[in-house]
């Protein structure tokens, strides 16, 4: 894992299982874009920093859906992250629901370290889709080895004008391997 900064683990929960968390998590974001007015849900689709919307989200999932606190206390995605860092525990910092719509753009290359306000590049992220992935649902892509790099940002021309000024990685498929999912 720290060598490249991801791995993909199948079988980690069971198609079952994961079956049975969707309805609540569907719910749940139905409630959500019925309580934002249409207004602002239809301006986060066309914009983001002059870019259209690549994602809503849903922070503290755990505290709103016994779905999200049973993922978020879950002692085997726990052990299976302390193994992964080579810790003896680990802590949870925050959970988020991501939902795309039909013509939302693809996510861009990013580092979630550099969301979180720790000092330390050494954490998990679990992506976990609550249905079957294939290329056409645009799976997840990883520029391996990209997570040591916390200057990234910085890289290229240094900060420039960009479309989202966050994410200036515009060379990062040149500098990095790339891995992408295939179905999940």
């Amino acid at each position: 894992l720290w060598r490249d900064g991801h791995v993909l683990m199948r079988g980690v929960l069971d198609g079952d299982s994961v079956s049975s968390l969707r309805p609540e998590f569907v719910q749940t974001v139905e409630q959500h874009r019925a309580e934002w007015p249409t207004k602002v849900l239809q301006a986060k689709k066309e914009t983001v920093g002059g870019t259209q919307a690549q994602f809503d989200r849903i922070f503290g999932v755990r505290r709103k859906t016994g779905a999200g606190e049973q993922l978020a206390s879950s002692t085997r995605l726990a052990s299976i992250a302390a193994a992964l860092l080579g810790v003896p525990c680990v802590r949870f910092y925050q959970d988020q629901l991501f939902f795309k719509g039909p013509g939302m753009q693809p996510s861009i290359y990013h580092q979630d370290s550099l969301a979180a306000p720790l000092d330390t590049n050494r954490l998990i992220t679990l992506w976990l889709p609550l249905h079957n992935m294939t290329r056409a649902h645009g799976p997840l892509r990883f520029a391996t080895g990209s997570h040591t790099d916390l200057n990234l940002l910085f890289w290229n021309e240094g900060v420039r004008k960009s479309e989202h000024p966050f994410f200036a990685y515009s060379m990062i498929e040149e500098r990095f391997p790339i891995a992408q999912l295939g179905a999940v």
